[in-house]
């Protein structure tokens, strides 16, 4: 994380005083500096006070000489939105896991020659899944949610190297983009609106790139309607 990155998450309330001292100190910045940017750059309030909109993850800040933050897990979702975030959070990890397995050019490689893909559009893949999960990484960061690697999900589930497992990413990007089609419905939230929409249309576009590798429709049911939840968990399941 560059230091511009650490100043961004910061100000969302995506990590915490301490993790930020500890990133600038990182990325060259002398201690008493990177204190002096934490006392002067005050992370958002609504973020840094674990409020509800970060899918029921409570973020708390210890007011100690250097400052902590705990991520603890909250009381189950209070509202629609909370429970559909929670499951954002699951697909994005899980996706970011799966496409991080596969991201070597080597393994992608092999995916790409079965399906008789070669030369540069293999290294545009390459390129283009690289940034998918920078994108997703992005979208935990904004929401506010938790970065939590799975020693086993259902996308890594899938060990053989082989088309399949394209299909497994369009299907698990396809129910997330229904997902935050869902949240804009039930959320009454404008800022929240404006943060999640442009995921809907990256999380559609994603599901597109994935089936067309694969020689499918890119759109094959535009008029499916807005993923719950328990649907998308659902997709995560039948992978496992």
């Amino acid at each position: 994380m560059s230091k511009h990155e650490a100043v961004v998450a910061y100000l969302k309330g995506a990590i915490g005083r301490r993790e930020f001292i500890q990133r600038l100190s990182v990325a060259g910045v002398s201690t008493a500096a990177a204190v002096t940017y934490a006392n002067a750059l005050k992370p958002n309030p609504a973020a840094a006070s674990g409020g509800t909109s970060a899918g029921g993850f409570l973020r708390a800040f210890q007011a100690d000489d250097y400052g902590t933050a705990a991520e603890t897990p909250t009381e189950a979702a209070t509202t629609p939105v909370e429970a559909a975030l929670q499951a954002v959070a699951e697909a994005i990890n899980a996706l970011i896991d799966g496409l991080s397995e596969i991201v070597d050019p080597e393994v992608l490689n092999e995916i790409l020659e079965t399906l008789g893909i070669s030369g540069p559009i293999a290294e545009a893949a390459v390129e283009n899944i690289q940034q998918a999960i920078s994108n997703l990484q992005d979208q935990l960061a904004t929401l506010g949610l938790i970065r939590a690697p799975r020693s086993m999900n259902g996308v890594r589930a899938l060990q053989a190297t082989s088309p399949d497992m394209l299909s497994v990413f369009a299907d698990v990007f396809n129910a997330l983009a229904g997902l935050y089609s869902n949240i804009l419905q039930a959320t009454d939230d404008i800022e929240e609106a404006h943060r999640i929409g442009p995921y809907a249309i990256v999380a559609g576009r994603q599901a597109a790139y994935f089936l067309t590798i694969l020689g499918k429709p890119a759109f094959p049911d535009p008029a499916e309607p807005s993923k719950t939840p328990e649907d998308l968990q659902s997709v995560l399941s039948a992978v496992a």
